[in-house]
């Protein structure tokens, strides 16, 4: 499917699990292995935790000097190169919230495009064996329960995750 670019403002967006691209002045639907292989750019891989202090789980704010300024997300961040995704959240903890974190199974992918950044977020499910997360980098920490969840601007990513939270709460 070919469409004209002025019908599109963004380069490269979603459709229907598709990335878009353009090519020769047209956008055109790729699948991502496709995608990737016309010369697109892959996401970038991220890593999150997902920690559960009893029925609340552990949420931070993103700093006012970066990009998605006082978001809420979940901890975590951008896979260096070599780094598995495990290897990545344990660093990332340490790092920003001053705790080894013990990395379980997956609780979530998704993808997801920012006007910035095209990311695919795997949460864990982590467990803080012992001390108490800092503010490091976050300009706040809360642990909230999924009833909660709506009180708070969370980055856009993490919507789908904060949902299946929901979901499997009640």
């Amino acid at each position: 499917m070919i469409l004209p670019m002025n019908y599109v403002r963004t380069y490269r967006i979603y459709y229907f699990n598709h990335l878009l691209k353009k090519v020769n002045g047209n956008l055109q639907i790729f699948s991502r292995q496709n995608f990737i292989a016309y010369g697109g750019s892959d996401m970038v891989q991220v890593a999150a935790a997902l920690i559960w202090r009893g029925d609340r789980f552990m949420i931070c704010q993103r700093p006012v000097n970066k990009t998605r300024a006082l978001e809420w997300e979940f901890v975590g961040g951008k896979a260096e190169p070599g780094e598995t995704l495990p290897e990545t959240l344990i660093r990332e903890c340490r790092e920003e919230i001053g705790v080894t974190v013990k990395v379980g199974d997956i609780f979530m992918e998704v993808d997801h495009v920012y006007p910035d950044i095209t990311i695919h977020l795997t949460l864990f499910n982590a467990e803080i064996p012992s001390g108490e997360p800092q503010r490091l980098e976050h300009n706040d920490i809360r642990f909230i329960t999924p009833d909660e969840i709506d009180l708070y601007d969370f980055c856009p990513a993490d919507r789908e995750i904060l949902k299946k939270i929901k979901e499997i709460s009640r």
